[in-house]
C-alpha cells in the first residue's frame, strides 16, 4: 500500500532505476488487455478514447432514473455495467447502483474531480485538481492505495494492461493497479496541462503546443511535435492522433507525429469519438462528422443547444443536445430521437447494455433504458 505521504519527488527520484530493471520483467506487462470487464470503464470508452461505446442501443430510450448527485460534474460518468461513478467539482466520488440509482457509496478523494475515472478490474482510479491520486474498491468505496502528486490532474485517467496512466501537472506516469508502485514517470516541463491516449505501444500526450508520444512500457520518449494550443483530449485511431482544440481539430500521424490535416471550426468541444473514418464532434450548436482522411465534412446538424461531446453506440452518435440528449444516425446525422435529461449535458454519455448513463454539470444524473 502506498501512504498518503507519497509525493511526486519520490515518484521521480525512482524512474531511473526502475526504468533500468523494467528490461528483465517486460514479460509481466501485456500490451493486448484493458482490464475490461462490462462497461464503458474510462472516459472515451477505452484506452485510445475512441469514443465507442461496447453496447448496442435498442429502440428509443427513456428516463428510467433521475438523480441529483448533490454537487457539480465536470467529469464525464464511467460504468462497470453494475454501477456508474460520478465524480463531483467537491471532491467526492459516487458510486450508484445502474439498477435505481441509490447511492452504493461514496469516496472524498479531497479536490475538484475535473478529470474522469478509469476502472480496473476491481478499482476506481480518480486523481483532482489538489494532486491527490486514489484506487479505491468498487464494491466497498474503500480506499485501496493513494498518494499525494501535488500537481493538478485534470486528464481524464486510463487503465491498461494492468496499469493506472496519468497526467499531473507536466508529470505522466504508469502505477501499477495492484498496489500502486510505479513502472514509469517523467516530467515534461514543456508539456502544460496534458492531455493523452494509448496506442498499442505508446501513450501520446498533447499539451503546451508540443504533441509527444512515449513508450508505453518504459516511459522512454519516441518522438516529439508541434501542436495546437489548449488542446482537448486526443484520440488514436487508425494510425492517426485526433486533436481537438479551440480552435479546430488537427489531425497527426501516430507514427512521428507530422501532421495530415487540420480544419477550423467556431466552437469545438475538447474532445472527439473515431468511428470508422468519420471524426465527430461539437462545434457550437452543430454535431459534426468529419472525414479522418482528409477533413471534409460528411454531415453537419444543428441541434438546437449546445452540442456536447459524443459517444458512439451501433450505428448512432450520441450527442449532448442543450439539456438533453440526441441520437444520430453515423451515415447521414438524421436524428433519430431525442430524451431530456434536465441538466446541461456537456459531456459524453456511458453507455452499457443496461443502459445510458449521463451526467449534467449541474449535477443530474440519469439511466436512459
Amino acid at each position: 500500500m502506498i501512504d498518503e505521504s507519497t509525493t511526486r519527488r519520490a515518484l521521480l527520484a525512482g524512474a531511473g532505476s526502475l526504468t533500468v530493471g523494467l528490461a528483465g520483467c517486460l514479460s509481466e506487462l501485456p500490451l493486448g488487455g484493458d482490464d475490461r470487464r462490462e462497461g464503458h470503464r474510462m472516459a472515451g470508452a477505452d484506452p485510445a478514447r475512441s469514443g465507442i461505446a461496447p453496447a448496442r442501443i435498442e429502440g428509443e430510450p427513456s428516463v428510467d432514473w433521475r438523480i441529483e448527485v448533490g454537487g457539480a460534474v465536470r467529469a464525464a460518468p464511467v460504468t462497470d455495467g453494475d454501477a456508474a461513478l460520478v465524480g463531483r467539482r467537491d471532491g467526492v466520488l459516487a458510486s450508484l447502483a445502474l439498477g435505481d440509482g441509490r447511492e452504493r457509496w461514496r469516496a472524498d478523494i479531497r479536490g475538484d474531480l475535473r478529470a474522469a475515472p478509469a476502472l480496473g478490474e476491481r478499482r476506481a482510479f480518480a486523481g483532482d485538481t489538489a494532486g491527490h491520486i486514489a484506487a479505491i474498491d468498487l464494491d466497498s468505496g474503500e480506499r485501496d492505495w493513494s498518494i499525494s502528486d501535488g500537481d493538478t490532474v485534470t486528464a481524464p485517467l486510463a487503465v491498461a494492461d494492468g496499469h493506472a496512466y496519468l497526467a499531473a501537472g507536466s508529470l505522466l506516469c504508469a502505477l501499477a493497479a495492484d498496489g500502486g508502485s510505479e513502472r514509469w514517470a517523467t516530467d515534461h516541463r514543456h508539456l502544460i496541462a496534458p492531455t493523452f491516449a494509448l496506442s498499442d505501444d505508446a501513450l501520446v500526450a498533447v499539451g503546451g503546443g508540443s504533441l509527444v508520444a512515449l513508450d508505453r512500457r518504459t516511459g522512454g520518449e519516441l518522438w516529439r511535435a508541434d501542436a495546437p494550443a489548449a488542446a482537448g483530449v486526443p484520440t488514436v485511431a487508425d494510425g492517426r492522433v485526433v486533436v481537438p482544440h479551440r480552435d479546430g481539430v488537427t489531425v497527426h500521424e501516430a507514427d512521428g507525429g507530422a501532421q495530415v490535416w487540420s480544419v477550423g471550426l467556431d466552437a469545438p468541444t475538447d474532445r472527439v469519438a473515431v468511428a470508422g473514418e468519420s471524426v465527430l464532434l461539437g462545434d457550437g450548436t452543430r454535431a459534426l462528422s468529419l472525414s479522418l482522411s482528409d477533413g471534409s465534412v460528411g454531415w453537419e446538424r444543428d441541434l438546437g443547444g449546445t452540442a456536447g461531446a459524443p459517444t458512439v453506440a451501433g450505428g448512432l452518435a450520441l450527442f449532448g443536445a442543450g439539456e438533453g440528449l440526441a441520437a444520430l444516425a453515423l451515415s447521414g446525422g438524421a436524428e433519430r430521437w431525442r430524451v431530456g435529461v434536465g441538466g446541461p449535458v456537456e459531456r459524453p454519455p456511458a453507455v452499457t447494455e443496461r443502459g445510458i448513463v449521463v451526467a449534467a454539470a449541474d449535477g443530474t444524473v440519469a439511466r436512459l433504458r
